[in-house]
């Protein structure tokens, strides 16, 4: 697939099949994240965190549950797998690295054939929880600022309409 092609087949899916991801996959989107470009080369400032774990994965749902105060609240939507960034210092440049290590896994998750969605809000609602910083092993002085949920898009769910933006204004100064 042409990089175009990818960017424009990217969807966000709210509707994943319980079907797990192989190891070769999951190892394709860490791939991915770790090809991004990350300012001044700080690679040491980012950490990667890979749940896969039905137990783990029901235990954040648990939490998203608890933290909004909605008992249906799924955040990951049935996802069997979540990748979180976690930065060093949560600055401007640390999230602007981590957009990017996520949004390159979203892309390989499009090129696979996999649906994906880009889970910030949760993870920002539970990045000082100590439960979920446990769960996740968040190495000390790391905070947790975004994820990548990936997994197969549940058979006969609906599929998201292509989305180009026609809202934001271009100006050209040539």
């Amino acid at each position: 697939m042409d990089t175009f092609s990818c960017i424009a087949a990217r969807k966000s899916v709210r509707d994943f099949s319980d079907k797990p991801l192989g190891d070769a996959e999951i190892e394709k989107l860490i791939e991915a994240a770790l090809y991004a470009p990350v300012g001044m080369k700080a690679y040491d400032s980012l950490h990667l965190t890979c749940v896969t774990d039905e137990k783990a994965l029901a235990a954040i749902r648990g939490m998203a549950r608890k933290k909004t105060g909605d008992e249906n609240a799924d955040p990951l939507h049935g996802a069997p797998a979540l990748i979180v960034v976690s930065v060093k210092e949560p600055t401007h440049v640390a999230f602007a690295n981590s957009a990017c290590m996520i949004e390159n896994m979203l892309l390989e998750a499009a090129e696979l054939g996999l649906g994906s969605l880009y889970v910030c809000g949760i993870v920002n609602a539970l990045r000082e929880d100590a439960e979920f910083l446990a769960l996740l092993r968040i190495p000390a002085g790391f905070t947790p600022v975004g994820a990548a949920a990936a997994g197969y898009a549940k058979e006969g769910a609906p599929a998201p309409a292509p989305c180009r933006n026609k809202v934001t204004k271009v100006d050209y100064i040539r």
